[in-house]
């Protein structure tokens, strides 16, 4: 595994995490928000609202003001787990700057 490798790999869990945070901050913020959706941090949104058709003529719009569905406890278990692998992410990126480091002194 080349370093390059490794420092893509790192920085693709720096991304994902980072809108890990976003997606929580997000449903934090609007916790009070009535009718507000929690947004997923895969998908970037929240649960759609269904339409049924009765018997192929016609539809029925089932739609109603409602609190939000924010888990607060939820969102902050996943700003802390992301917090964490955002760490690791950066400590990966640092050593393997250390290694590139090492590399180069012992060509030199």
């Amino acid at each position: 595994m080349s370093i390059s490798t490794v420092l893509s790999t790192a920085v693709t869990g720096l991304v994902s995490n980072s809108s890990r945070v976003a997606a929580s901050a997000g449903n934090i913020a609007n916790v009070n928000t009535d009718g507000y959706l929690a947004k997923n941090a895969k998908t970037g949104v929240g649960a759609q609202v269904f339409t049924s058709h009765a018997f192929g003529s016609g539809s029925v719009h089932v739609a109603a003001i409602e609190p939000s569905n924010v888990n607060l406890a939820k969102e902050f278990i996943d700003i802390i787990a992301a917090r964490a692998a955002y760490e690791a992410s950066a400590r990966v990126i640092s050593t393997a700057d250390e290694m590139h480091k090492d590399v180069l002194d012992i060509k030199a």
